[in-house]
């Protein structure tokens, strides 16, 4: 019964512990936020658990609700304590590995079914934990009325916006839109609390910076340099000026709503926040990721970081 429960959830699986009740089982499952439905964002998870206890008597689940901001911390605490959930979503972290609360998915996989990077992402030691369900990456999304009402021009990929233009366009996009003397519409929306901040990391890559290199076979971090340093005052002075105040210190969820509602011209995010806002009636365009000057590309950029090589490193 349990391989046919875990095949049923595309999830990271921590050690199965579920309590026995009355000759049937109980799953305990933590689970993050996800895309909305009519204003539940859990609906997806319960559906499915719906459907699993109905085609398997006996089997049932109690889910517990965890934010993205603080989430991660929770199931830290749950596994220091020794009082992990059954299953949880989200990326694969190797100290649970060490410790030994991951139950290897090695047996349960079809390797041909996914993306060998997924598969990599899922890797720890030549052993796969989890089931990956899901692959995403980084996109600026505009609100296309703010911009047209403004007279900001929209970048495109053959003429992005520097760090400069970027700054001056956000300037425009923010502004006072019913007359009451207070800012009503922002230029900015983004988190810069992890782990939603890693939607600002291209900014440090397109200012020549990293996060970690290789240094004699083996990875180290490098966050503190003068390249970081420069991109992460100037990103400071974008949150201070051109995002609602305390913007840096709030969730995705929460710049999500504000750009969602209107109030946000810009919006950086994964792109699992395209279809829900289109679907909210939001003229919206993607649009590339401001780089230090014209002639840069973004792609090339990018290859100074590849997952791939990270956990390569590790197994």
């Amino acid at each position: 019964m349990r391989r046919t429960l875990v095949k049923g959830f595309l999830l990271v699986l921590l050690f199965i512990t579920s309590v026995s009740i009355a000759g049937g089982i109980t799953v305990y499952v933590w689970d993050f936020p996800a895309w909305s439905v009519d204003g539940d964002n859990y609906a997806w998870i319960k559906s499915m658990m719906r459907e699993y206890s109905a085609n398997h008597p006996g089997v049932s689940f109690k889910l517990t609700e965890i934010p993205w901001a603080g989430g991660d911390k929770k199931l830290d605490l749950a596994v220091a304590s020794r009082n992990w959930p059954d299953i949880t979503r989200g990326p694969l972290k190797a100290h649970y590995v060490v410790q030994g609360v991951l139950v290897s998915t090695d047996e349960y996989i079809n390797k041909d079914d996914y993306y060998e990077p997924a598969l990599k992402g899922a890797t720890f030691n030549g052993r796969i934990y989890g089931f990956p369900f899901y692959m995403t990456t980084k996109v600026v999304m505009i609100n296309r009325e703010i911009f047209e009402e403004r007279g900001v021009r929209i970048p495109t990929f053959e003429d992005p916006w520097t760090f400069e233009e970027f700054a001056q366009a956000l300037e425009k996009l923010t502004y006072d839109k019913d007359g009451d003397g207070r800012i009503d519409v922002y230029g900015f929306a983004a988190s810069a609390m992890p782990p939603d901040n890693s939607h600002l990391w291209p900014f440090l890559l397109a200012n020549g910076g990293k996060i970690i290199e290789e240094e004699k076979g083996n990875l180290r971090c490098v966050i503190n340099t003068p390249e970081n340093a420069e991109i992460l005052g100037y990103l400071a002075g974008i949150f201070k000026k051109y995002a609602p105040p305390y913007m840096a210190a709030y969730g995705d969820a929460d710049a999500y709503n504000l750009f969602k509602s209107g109030r946000a011209a810009v919006y950086m995010s994964g792109t699992w926040a395209i279809p829900p806002i289109r679907r909210a009636g939001i003229d919206i365009d993607v649009v590339p990721f401001p780089v230090k000057k014209k002639g840069d590309s973004f792609l090339e950029l990018w290859r100074c970081i590849k997952l791939s090589d990270i956990h390569t490193k590790r197994s």
